[in-house]
């Protein structure tokens, strides 16, 4: 429902689950969308063929489905993002912040 309304496409009841559907073609383009509108997003993938599945001994359960990749405004791939800062891809005008650190300990107390 939150995607939907976000991403202004139609959600429907599918048996118990409420379900939005985007074209994996642009998967780019919605999560980036569903990011900056201060969403964290999670994408599942379906981690068996049918193919495979109709040779395996589970092959009458549901297809395994796996979470690959979340995105926060600091994770979105930086290929979407001007590296000069000087127009951002987007709608919005926010900066992409990321903060690394490492602790090591030298032994000798440094």
């Amino acid at each position: 429902e939150i995607a939907a309304k976000v991403l202004n496409i139609f959600h429907h009841m599918d048996h118990s689950f409420l379900s939005a559907s985007i074209p994996t073609f642009r998967l780019q383009v919605h999560l980036r969308r569903m990011v900056e509108a201060g969403y964290k997003v999670g994408v599942v993938r379906q981690m068996e063929t049918a193919a495979l599945k109709a040779v395996s001994t589970n092959k009458s359960k549901a297809f395994e489905r796996s979470l690959c990749e979340v995105y926060t405004k600091a994770t979105i791939p930086v290929e979407d993002v001007d590296i000069l800062g000087l127009q951002h891809s987007s709608s919005t005008n926010t900066a992409v912040y990321l903060l690394a650190v490492c602790e090591a300990d030298h032994g000798d107390g440094s």
